[in-house]
């Protein structure tokens, strides 16, 4: 039992006694006049009386402090929602920023990455051009080459001829204007290439 309940029980019992406590004085002149038994039955009657009376404000007074107790739990309740509701919003937030940061970082790094792949790309169709282009220049010297290699060659056989007489220096004549035109023809597809 609370003490609430206590207070109302022994409020009950001073209300019935006092009531009692009225009616006994004023039956003891008349006691000796009336019947014991209609007394009792009066007694009880006005008990019952009192009793019903009590016991309809007891439950009046337990459905209001229950209700009242229900609505403070409520609010508390209504309260601590929204504080956990604030809570549960507050992180969601932080959480989303932090996704919203790595996203950026992601991006910038996938973009880094689309930059660097481009510049290789360029980087090597440069090399590659660089490459084709060495070997065209390799080629040319190398045509350039066998055929100073043909001239020197050839050079050499017209001074041994030149040594051997006049009579092979005039047929040798004919040969060196060919040479000389095969050298001109040489340098021109040197300088061509």
């Amino acid at each position: 039992m609370g003490i609430g309940t206590l207070n109302i029980i022994l409020l009950a019992a001073g209300a019935i006694v006092s009531v009692v406590s009225y009616i006994m004085p004023e039956m003891g002149s008349e006691l000796e006049q009336i019947d014991p038994e209609v007394t009792k039955k009066q007694i009880r009657e006005l008990i019952d009386k009192e009793m019903k009376d009590v016991k309809s404000q007891v439950s009046d007074i337990v459905e209001e402090t229950s209700q009242y107790s229900v609505e403070k739990t409520e609010r508390a309740l209504e309260r601590l929602t929204n504080e956990k509701i604030n809570a549960v919003s507050e992180y969601t937030d932080t959480v989303m920023e932090d996704i919203h940061k790595s996203h950026e970082e992601v991006v910038f790094l996938y973009d880094m990455l689309n930059s660097k792949h481009e510049d290789l790309k360029e980087t090597a169709s440069a090399v590659s051009a660089g490459v084709k282009e060495a070997r065209v220049v390799e080629e040319a010297l190398a045509n350039a080459s066998s055929q100073a290699e043909t001239t020197l060659a050839e050079q050499k056989k017209s001074e041994s001829r030149k040594g051997r007489g006049v009579e092979e220096s005039r047929s040798n004549d004919m040969s060196d204007d060919e040479s000389a035109q095969s050298e001109e023809q040489l340098e021109g597809e040197v300088f061509h290439s």
